[in-house]
């Protein structure tokens, strides 16, 4: 292993590694070009663009919100997948799916679930969707968002794309999510459906590594179609491949990138288990212009990231952008102008009647005051709540940030609150003690996830004036999310209240004086 700084890096984590503000496996790929065969014959001869180095152009990005048609092609790092007319799907920081139009205005797709919980979709060419669920579902929907379709997913984190010209979907191992697995089955890279759901042809097999518990880890990516092309990144290998439908490699681009693994490893030190991997890929779309857009970290890190720009009949790399973010949100005109600017932008377009309601609660309160504290109490002031547990490690670092924000902010109107995942009370009591916190702790007793369906923590809320969904975030990445929390929170304050709340006396000073002055039970 390379020393280092393992917080700057992708080593060193056991768990899937929370890189920006979703779930991120830590993934790699051993396929090469030679293990994308035709039927069991010989691959197609493919142009190998090797060493490309830097593009020919620098691109540069605008930083501010695009007044022309423009189609967003990230949003805080999470790729936006293509729909029809310029719109594209994208799944915000807490997992909730929305669609968006050309002119960056946000809605919700009407999805008839049945209660379960999206992970990954695409829009279909008849208006519907092929999305992915927590259940391990694969599920087609009529243009009314009503199941027309259920399969068990090809993998146990599946990732979807559609493919517009055939009406069908193909579908590979998730870069968000995996698990340690002995698997030694023989299982295709990619596979494809057709628009029924029936399966019409596999690309590549796995490659077991040395380290097998690796396997799942060592064989995802991310895929594009354009036409009859289909386009595939590898999560740590650096090479952007174009394949025919059957597999026949056509090019394979490669950057000369330094972070590049060949596989990853289990490796063991001192009794603690790391994974050995950098990522390289971390999405990859086709923008308006008919060009491939492939983001990618620039090194050995992951608190920065490129934007590289293909030409797909070739491979022919033809402008890079950088920037100082491993999560970027950026969107693109039809002329190839691109712009960078601050996720929030997007998020504000979110209709205040669009808000979902936050789960009711009453909880007891830990703490010197204690009592009892329920989502009432929170009507009229604008609340971050955060979620969190002693064993959480992200949550020992992200705390001390929050505090401080939560002191920073003099809005009479604004309060902070957690909300402990702790079974036993006296372990979160001992992590405020240790740190000398003093907001309200509210007790969970491990009870929370099954009433807020978060996927891990720590886990923030913020609830506007009338206890609505303002936005979300799942994870901890640093000084920049910090920010981000405090420019959604300054604009909700600002947006002012509708009324629920007497500002005759502040919410701050009445909590200041009775912390927990209900007495209901907790349920």
């Amino acid at each position: 292993m390379i020393e280092g700084q393992r917080e700057d890096t992708g080593r060193g984590i056991l768990r899937p590694a929370l890189f920006g503000i979703a779930f991120l496996a830590v993934a790699a790929i051993g396929l090469t070009a030679r293990g994308l065969l035709r039927g069991g014959g010989e691959p197609l001869s493919p142009l190998t663009i090797a060493g490309v180095g830097d593009a020919p152009a620098r691109l540069l990005a605008d930083t501010t919100v695009p007044a022309e048609r423009a189609e967003l092609l990230w949003l805080d790092g999470r790729t936006a997948q293509r729909g029809a007319g310029g719109t594209r799907s994208v799944f915000d920081a807490s997992g909730r799916l929305w669609t968006v139009d050309d002119r960056l205005r946000l809605s919700l797709p009407q999805l008839q679930l049945e209660g379960r919980v999206p992970e990954s979709a695409t829009q279909t060419t008849d208006g519907g969707w092929w999305l992915t669920t927590s259940d391990g579902a694969l599920v087609r929907t009529d243009s009314a968002g009503r199941i027309v379709r259920e399969l068990l997913a090809p993998y146990e984190f599946t990732d979807v794309v559609s493919d517009r010209q055939t009406g069908g979907v193909w579908t590979l191992r998730s870069p968000r999510n995996f698990n340690f697995r002995w698997d030694t089955l023989p299982s295709p890279v990619i596979t494809r459906l057709d628009q029924n759901g029936d399966h019409a042809g596999t690309i590549g097999s796995v490659v077991v590594p040395a380290h097998v518990l690796m396997t799942e880890l060592a064989n995802t990516g991310h895929v594009e179609v354009l036409g009859d092309t289909l386009f595939y990144a590898p999560f740590i290998r650096d090479e952007l491949l174009a394949l025919t439908p059957r597999g026949d490699t056509v090019w394979v681009a490669r950057r000369g990138l330094p972070q590049s693994t060949a596989e990853p490893r289990l490796v063991i030190e001192d009794g603690t288990a790391t994974m050995d991997y950098y990522p390289v890929n971390l999405g990859l779309t086709v923008g308006p212009d008919r060009l491939l857009y492939l983001l990618s970290t620039p090194g050995f890190t992951t608190t920065q990231s490129r934007l590289d720009v293909f030409d797909p009949s070739v491979g022919t790399l033809l402008r890079t952008a950088e920037f100082r973010t491993s999560i970027p949100t950026l969107a693109v005109n039809a002329r190839g102008r691109l712009y960078q600017f601050d996720p929030f932008n997007v998020l504000s377009g979110i209709a205040v009647a669009d808000r979902e309601g936050f789960a009711p609660f009453s909880l007891d309160v830990l703490g010197p005051g204690g009592g009892h504290m329920s989502k009432d109490d929170l009507v009229g002031t604008v609340t971050l709540i955060n979620f969190w547990a002693s064993w959480c490690a992200p949550c020992r670092i992200e705390m001390p940030a929050l505090d401080s924000l939560d002191r920073s902010i003099t809005d009479p109107d604004f309060r902070f609150i957690t909300m402990n995942e702790d079974e036993n009370p006296a372990d979160a009591e001992a992590f405020l003690d240790e740190f000398g916190f003093e907001f309200p702790a509210l007790l969970g007793l491990g009870e929370l996830k099954h009433a807020y369906f978060y996927r891990g923590l720590p886990f923030t809320v913020l609830l506007d004036r009338n206890t609505n969904v303002v936005q979300r975030w799942i994870g901890y990445t640093g000084a920049e999310q910090i920010e981000l929390i405090r420019s959604v929170i300054e604009a909700e304050l600002a947006r002012g209240g509708e009324g629920g709340h007497d500002h005759g006396r502040s919410a701050r000073a009445e909590r200041e004086e009775s912390p927990g002055a209900h007495t209901e039970h907790q349920h």
